[in-house]
């Protein structure tokens, strides 16, 4: 019973191995993206998107599908996180 055991876990090991890279390349020359500021906004509900978010009709729908979808106000956050 303990040796089946045993023969199972060196199976599992093994075949994690295989899928499992020995490697991993850690590449430092990635150059950095800029999306710039998100400065447009939805004109619904207000949400802020970057300019190349607008869809083919150019207008930004990903938030509230042009006020179709409108969710109740959060509560007001509690004294302790308004002073953060």
């Amino acid at each position: 019973m303990v040796q089946e055991s045993t023969v199972r876990r060196s199976i599992r090991n093994e075949a994690d191995n295989r899928r499992c890279p020995k490697r991993v390349c850690i590449r430092n020359d990635v150059e950095e993206h800029n999306c710039g500021t998100m400065s447009e906004q939805c004109n619904f509900c207000g949400a802020v998107y970057w300019k190349e978010e607008k869809n083919t009709a150019h207008k930004y729908t990903k938030c509230c599908h042009d006020g179709k979808v409108q969710l109740p106000a959060f509560p007001d956050a509690p004294e302790l996180l308004k002073h953060c």
